[in-house]
């Protein structure tokens, strides 16, 4: 007979365990194989360890679950209110705008009517003293009253020289006859300047008022929507730390109660230990001694 080669102390430890766990391991569940394995004290810390695990997953997801819901409404709020603003100091800045441009519509008019009066004034000055060189003159000038366009461009062209030209190039009654048409002409402009200042003061004054109201208007609204978001901030940040409150209560509720199991089943937990490491131990000493029976020479006696 062919003698059947020893396996070494290793082989023989391992296939000790392997034969230990495949007669040990139930099919039914983790739980099972602790029961059979460890024994009933250490099934029981085992599942209220998970328990304490299991109620702090809920507490964990319900507490993100309320962060997330809380913190989207507030985000939402944020976003609705930057909008808002930037939609309102739009408008603000567009009502300024006009303030401004009618405040330099103003100004434009009233250097208009500045220059029309000024103009009025010399075409006066020019009148009187036409009148008085035509004193004693009765000379009339038919040919400039009956063209007027010759008048006025005479008249265009001597208001850009010094009164003595015109005194030097033209006579008393042509003289009276051209500036008489700049006096009309200065007038009537300086009516028109006149009437387009007071529109344009009126314009100024309605834009002032109008920004003003609506200013006042507006500013009223966004305190309301600043309390509005504010008092909805409060809410949130008090609705998230109620809720880690609770999730620290609920913890504590949880892993104080596992804790204390622990600690008042920890030794039964080493005894059972101990009895499995015993039996285990056992296990593997008969598994050891059968494999050494089997592996005997034909010549040794078997005590």
């Amino acid at each position: 007979f062919a003698e059947k080669e020893k396996p070494s102390k290793s082989e023989a430890l391992s296939l000790a365990l392997n034969d230990f766990s495949t007669k040990a391991k139930p099919s039914e569940s983790l739980a099972a194989a602790l029961n059979e394995c460890e024994g009933q004290n250490a099934l029981s810390c085992f599942n209220e360890v998970m328990k304490s695990l299991v109620s702090c997953s809920k507490s964990a997801s319900e507490l993100g679950t309320t962060i997330q819901v809380d913190g989207r409404k507030l985000l939402d709020k944020f976003v609705s209110s930057d909008k808002e603003y930037r939609s309102a100091l739009e408008a603000e800045e567009t009502r300024w705008k006009h303030c401004c441009e009618t405040a330099r519509e103003l100004s434009k008019a009233r250097t208009r009517l500045e220059q029309s009066r000024s103009e009025l004034v010399k075409a006066q000055q020019r009148l009187t003293s036409a009148e008085e060189d035509s004193q004693g003159n009765h000379k009339d000038s038919t040919m400039l009253k009956k063209n007027p366009t010759m008048t006025k461009a005479l008249g265009n062209m001597f208001s850009m020289l010094p009164e003595e030209a015109m005194t030097k190039m033209l006579a008393p009654d042509q003289r009276m006859v051209i500036v008489k048409r700049n006096v009309k002409e200065a007038t009537a402009k300086e009516a028109k300047d006149a009437q387009a200042f007071e529109a344009a003061q009126t314009a100024k004054e309605n834009a002032i008022i109008a920004y003003t109201a609506t200013s006042k208007s507006a500013n009223a609204k966004c305190n309301v929507k600043a309390e509005g978001l504010w008092s909805a901030v409060t809410v949130g940040i008090d609705v998230m730390v109620s809720c880690f409150q609770h999730f620290r209560e609920s913890r504590y509720d949880v892993v104080d109660p596992a804790t204390l199991f622990l600690q008042d089943n920890g030794k039964k937990v080493v005894q059972d230990m101990n009895h499995w490491t015993q039996k285990v131990q056992g296990i593997m000493s008969r598994h050891l001694q059968k494999e050494g029976e089997g592996h005997r020479t034909p010549g040794q006696v078997r005590r």
